[in-house]
């Protein structure tokens, strides 16, 4: 991050935004410690609140529609296929199908849960893709988990930025 501030702010916003977004995809990606990292900035004067939380925001329901998108359009579901034990088959088959009901029952409460869950929005996002309910059907409930996560995580690193400084 200190070489996006060296650039300036609108560059550390779209770092937040970009590392946010792939980190849906690629759960090795640190968006939490990057949205903290910013938080932190922004109780010190380098970055403002709004723009940081617009920016992790954006790219965390960016990211988890893009997982959809892409969960949507897996070719087979990975545990039917290869060498997996009959046993493990049935296991992740029946994690599938309860993630599948839980998505069509509440889907906002499965998405918000999954979200503060490092690789489990991955999970739950690209499953979500292929469950029976509709991409735009996604919409609101990732955007909602989205937005209460970046403000989460920004507000908290604001507020322990703000017990280092002062």
């Amino acid at each position: 991050m200190d070489a996006a501030l060296q650039a300036g702010p609108v560059l550390a916003y779209v770092v937040v935004l970009l590392v946010c977004w792939g980190d849906a995809v690629l759960p090795v990606l640190p968006s939490e410690t990057t949205v903290l990292a910013g938080g932190v900035l922004c109780s010190q004067g380098t970055l403002d609140l709004a723009p940081l939380l617009a920016a992790a925001a954006l790219g965390a329901v960016a990211g988890d529609l893009t997982a959809a998108a892409v969960g949507g359009r897996l070719p087979e579901r990975p545990h039917e296929r290869g060498r997996l034990s009959r046993l493990l088959r049935r296991l992740l088959g029946s994690v599938e199908r309860r993630l599948h009901t839980g998505l069509d029952r509440h889907p906002y409460a499965v998405l918000l849960v999954a979200r503060f869950v490092p690789g489990g929005r991955t999970a739950v996002t690209l499953s979500a893709g292929r469950s029976a309910l509709p991409l735009p059907g996604l919409i609101a409930p990732i955007a909602a988990a989205g937005l209460v996560w970046a403000s989460t995580v920004s507000l908290v690193g604001r507020g322990g930025g703000s017990l280092l400084v002062g």
